[in-house]
């Protein structure tokens, strides 16, 4: 199941990643097709202050859409992970939850 997926809350290299299960629909409208969409979502973890001041970087290559780990040799993993919305370190929650929940 997604709930019970490592990426729910998965430490890999110094990136953890929050999954985000968001379902919308109001409660004033029967539900149809296009309402009951789940969107999956993820944010790459900022570093903390530590893991930068040891010279930490973060351990996934993303883009909007697909993330992927660094390997420790500097490789780009070849499995890739598509989700709706890949967000960055540098999103902060409100604007996701901007992008996401309304």
């Amino acid at each position: 199941s997604l709930l019970s997926s490592p990426f729910s809350s998965a430490r890999l290299g110094s990136a953890l990643l929050r999954t985000a299960l968001l379902y919308s629909l109001p409660s004033t409208h029967a539900p149809t097709r296009s309402m009951e969409r789940i969107h999956v979502c993820v944010r790459v973890r900022p570093l903390s202050a530590f893991e930068e001041r040891s010279g930490q970087r973060v351990a996934w290559q993303y883009n909007p859409t697909t993330i992927a780990q660094i390997l420790p040799s500097g490789n780009i993993s070849k499995s890739q992970y598509t989700f709706d919305h890949v967000f960055s370190p540098n999103e902060n929650t409100e604007t996701i939850y901007h992008n996401v929940a309304e």
